[in-house]
């Protein structure tokens, strides 16, 4: 799911919340320097491209789901407090 806000939540139990990762987008782009059209316009790219692709999924296997970054646990621990109806009123 995909949001300019984080949704409410209802469900606050284990299993909701080892789920549910936060992907903080803290840096914005200059309009110049975004790419508008991504353009693969030799078969070299399109071939790097893959073999990226496949050595990542290459990786995940032999190794497993990597740690999850701090700033995404960060994120989700503070979307967790703010949902936390409960604690906010006792505040």
């Amino acid at each position: 799911m995909s949001a300019n806000s984080l949704p409410t939540v209802v469900d606050f139990t284990k299993g909701m919340w080892r789920r549910v990762l936060v992907l903080p987008f803290n840096k914005q782009i200059a309009k110049a320097d975004k790419q508008i059209k991504a353009d693969l316009k030799s078969k070299d790219e399109i071939e790097g491209l893959w073999a990226w692709m496949i050595s990542a999924a290459v990786e995940f296997l032999q190794n497993g789901m990597p740690p999850t970054p701090q700033i995404v646990v960060d994120a989700v621990n503070e979307w967790k407090g703010d949902e936390d109806w409960f604690a906010n009123f006792c505040r």
